[in-house]
């Protein structure tokens, strides 16, 4: 059970794999329809405000910012596999974006309404909009949290592996990719560029055991 959690969480980062593209896909697609849904819902009190020349509220245009920010990184995942560390980062950053994001607009609207303040009422055509608003944030929230807690735990694992294992050196990784290509296609072996390049005792062992 715990080979298979580590095969998970590895094959989140990379293109192979049942949990490669297709988990991480379904991850930033869902992350990256939230935040267009919320971009709607805080974008007609903005686009009202424009009508009516208006400024914008503060934290409707900090919701908006957090929208574009997030759009962004889900298009870049969805179409390009990444592996670095300063993407975990950054997966936490916009967790606590959309944190910050869902607790103010919770705290003003997620109560009674004689409670709520008169501006806050004012600012917006739909207070009931604004409270459906902060249900869905809360969801790309744990959205974003899932993405950052798989990110961190890829991190341990990998800084775990390389402490138990220790890195590879160049000349191990060139003998393996030429076992695996030879594997391949054995009556090649003469011709294999990565085979030529072992030390000519090795070659002669390994076309024996062929």
């Amino acid at each position: 059970m715990a080979k298979r959690k580590y095969q998970a969480i590895e094959q989140y980062w990379h293109r192979k794999g049942p949990f490669g593209v297709f988990t991480r896909a379904t991850l930033r697609t869902l992350q990256f329809v939230f935040a267009i849904v919320i971009a709607a819902l805080y974008g007609v009190d903005l686009a009202h405000a424009s009508k009516t020349n208006q400024h914008g509220q503060t934290e409707w245009i900090y919701a908006e910012l957090v929208v574009v920010f997030s759009a962004i990184t889900c298009a870049v995942h969805c179409f390009v596999t990444i592996v670095h560390v300063a993407w975990v980062t950054w997966d936490t950053v916009l967790f606590i974006l959309w944190m910050a994001q869902v607790g103010v607009f919770g705290n003003i609207y997620m109560r009674h309404d004689s409670d709520i303040q008169q501006p806050y009422v004012q600012v917006t055509q739909s207070v009931t909009r604004m409270r459906a608003a902060v249900w869905i944030g809360f969801i790309n929230m744990l959205l974003w949290l899932l993405t950052t807690v798989l990110g961190v735990a890829w991190c341990i694992r990998t800084r775990v592996d390389s402490k138990i294992h220790g890195p590879e050196d160049s000349t191990a990784r060139d003998e393996k990719k030429a076992l695996r290509e030879i594997s391949k296609s054995p009556d090649d072996m003469k011709n294999s560029k990565l085979f030529a390049d072992l030390p000519d005792s090795r070659a002669k062992g390994d076309s024996v055991k062929t």
